[in-house]
């Protein structure tokens, strides 16, 4: 049996197509009478009922319209390729899976309400922003798109716009910049962000990661994979517009170790995690939240690699805050505040005080210019090392002993070397000295005065002196 499509005149919540910027959507559509709008052959009632028709409760399996032709059949109607395309369309979208519900419903049929209302195409935030309101999952999510197409809402083509959109460059030639210059220039470029944008751009990147998690647990989708690549452009898009707020913050930071360069790549990084974390329905701006982040991670990134000497994170944020207690208490007192007074302003340890302004000290260089060109901070600095001359002296008469040492007797040799402690050996005393020969102490005074005198001769005779 044929279905044959009917002109039906418009009902009170049938409002005529209007022409906009629905040009793709025109084509694709017969030119109907004035006022009258294509409803299938067997479709009546208002629009709410035709839809509850296509949209069933929760549990219930899906129904097709009544009236409209099983895939592959074709209408008599004027308008029967284009419905028998649609109805073609929609089985191949709920061939991957099955997803029917209130909320999804609902939150077609606002769109279907939008659409009906401007006659122009509703746009990619119109959906997030509907889709959001009605509580969907991703899956639900993606499939509203797919819908969105397939009814003719939505026309599907780029990324809307999630992808940063700079602004026209200056003719002029710029001068030489290096690359922290170029940077700025660049950020100049792009716009400066609404707080309608900031939303908007938010709910796309909610959207994009809830559907980046459906995608790795369940497997992905034509759908699915575009809510996850419009997320990931308008995340770009929310940093590179915001980048004026790093460099800002990144100018608090400056002469704590890091080039200005470095403490906006450090503040950058927070500002991606901000915009993964940005909540739009609290109420906040986005740059009120970012800037928490951005100086988070600038202050870690100068604790870690700005000193030369690094401490952790935790002793590095109270020396911080020591610092800061230290100068309030000097502005108010007239003077350099005294350890038991920081210690009853903060509440600690006098011993933890002592030891915060140790660690915190900065190096100093020994290379370091004094106020004249050519002195250094070393110059100033008496050297404890001892003279080359006198090293080398010592060395030579140390041999020179030695060598006459072996002029003398074993037992005389021993008894000297343990006296004066040479060759590494400790000094001992006479008594010791007469245990371990066996001998007493008298005796080993003599022995020790007769090696004296007989290791004087040796020397005299090789040109030292009798000093």
């Amino acid at each position: 049996m044929r279905n044959e499509g009917t002109f039906c005149p418009p009902q009170e919540d049938q409002r005529p197509i209007a022409s906009g910027r629905a040009a793709a959507y025109a084509e694709r559509t017969p030119r109907l009478g004035a006022g009258c709008r294509l409803v299938p052959g067997g479709v009546t009632g208002t629009r709410q009922e035709r839809h509850a028709n296509v949209i069933p409760q929760f549990g219930q399996p899906s129904a097709r319209v009544p009236g409209l032709p099983r895939p592959g059949e074709t209408l008599d109607a004027p308008c029967g390729a284009l419905a028998s395309s649609m109805t073609a369309e929609h089985s191949e979208i709920g061939a991957e899976e099955d997803i029917e519900g209130v909320p999804l419903g609902n939150a077609l049929s606002d769109l279907e309400d939008d659409f009906l209302r401007t006659g122009e195409p509703v746009s990619y935030e119109d959906v997030d922003r509907t889709a959001d309101r009605h509580g969907l999952s991703a899956m639900e999510h993606a499939e509203l798109l797919k819908r969105a197409v397939a009814g003719g809402y939505l026309i599907e083509g780029d990324l809307g716009d999630m992808e940063p959109r700079l602004r026209r460059r200056s003719s002029a030639v710029a001068p030489d910049l290096d690359s922290f210059g170029l940077l700025l220039r660049d950020v100049l470029r792009f716009p400066l962000l609404d707080a309608t944008g900031e939303v908007q751009l938010a709910r796309a990147i909610a959207a994009g990661e809830r559907a980046a998690a459906e995608r790795a647990e369940r497997g992905g989708n034509r759908a699915l994979d575009e809510l996850v690549e419009r997320g990931r452009a308008a995340k770009r898009r929310l940093v590179v517009c915001n980048i004026r707020l790093v460099i800002n913050n990144a100018r608090a930071f400056r002469g704590q170790g890091l080039d200005l360069a470095d403490l906006v790549q450090a503040g950058t990084l927070g500002l991606i995690r901000a915009a993964e974390k940005f909540d739009w329905r609290l109420g906040f701006k986005f740059s009120t939240y970012a800037t928490w982040w951005i100086r988070q991670s600038i202050g870690r990134q100068v604790a870690d690699t700005g000193r030369l000497i690094r401490l952790p994170v935790h002793v590095f944020e109270r020396v911080k805050r020591l610092r800061r207690e230290a100068r309030k208490l000097e502005q108010q007192l007239g003077r350099e505040p005294k350890v038991p007074e920081l210690a009853e302003v903060l509440d600690w340890e006098p011993a933890e005080i002592a030891f915060l302004r140790d660690v915190g000290q900065d190096p100093l260089s020994l290379d370091a210019p004094l106020a004249s060109d050519d002195a250094v901070v070393a110059d100033l600095i008496v050297s404890t090392a001892p003279d080359t001359e006198k090293v080398a002296l010592a060395s030579i008469m140390a041999n020179d002993l030695r060598s006459a040492l072996e002029e003398l007797t074993p037992r005389e040799r021993n008894v000297l070397v343990l006296r004066y402690g040479l060759y590494g050996e400790h000094a001992r005393t006479l008594e010791e000295i007469g245990q371990l020969h066996s001998l007493t102490r008298e005796r080993v005074r003599q022995i020790v005065n007769k090696a004296k005198e007989k290791l004087g001769m040796v020397l005299i005779e090789r040109g030292y002196g009798p000093e």
